[in-house]
């Protein structure tokens, strides 16, 4: 799990497609338990710093676009999975961790994740929706091009075909969203 993302923190854009692609449905279940192990790590961090437990942490929590200072509202948001990314991390909420950069550096390349998730479904969702199913039953289940090639009453030859288009299509377009381009 954790290699996933430490490979997504180098990966440039047509790899990071790629590793969104061959782990499409196990994706955001790693980056929540990532999340998880980052949110554990600082409570960990806290309390040998004898800092007190989560509830010191004295955070500020965007979530969108309403802030909570500090107090019980903020210890409990920031327990919230989703939290974590929308975290601004200049009020404190690491003070008092040995490895502040670590932490953030993590916090981002998630954020990150999630975001290059999202432009992915998105652009999957943008395909015709036989295309989409044909895609979808390789990527999501790995099903054999020949079953997919019976369900769709095409030849297997047809569905390598539609799905490597399909897949050039998603990674082109991503990739340039991913850098700007679009």
């Amino acid at each position: 799990m954790a290699s996933l993302v430490k490979q997504y923190a180098v990966a440039d854009a047509a790899e990071r497609v790629r590793l969104i692609s061959s782990n499409f449905v196990t994706f955001l279940g790693i980056i929540d338990s990532h999340i998880d192990g980052l949110v554990y790590l600082i409570e960990r961090e806290k309390a040998s710093n004898r800092r007190g437990g989560i509830e010191d942490l004295g955070v500020r929590v965007q979530d969108n676009k309403i802030s909570d200072i500090t107090g019980n509202t903020a210890t409990n948001n920031v327990l919230i999975r989703d939290a974590l990314m929308g975290c601004d991390f200049s009020n404190g909420v690491l003070t008092g961790t040995d490895r502040e950069e670590e932490f953030k550096k993590d916090a981002f390349v998630i954020r990150q994740m999630r975001l290059d998730y999202k432009l992915y479904n998105a652009q999957l969702n943008s395909l015709k929706p036989r295309e989409r199913d044909i895609f979808m039953s390789r990527i999501e289940s790995h099903a054999p091009l020949g079953d997919i090639a019976d369900a769709n009453g095409i030849s297997v030859e047809s569905a390598r075909k539609c799905i490597f288009r399909i897949k050039q299509k998603l990674m082109k377009q991503v990739v340039m969203y991913m850098e700007g381009s679009i």
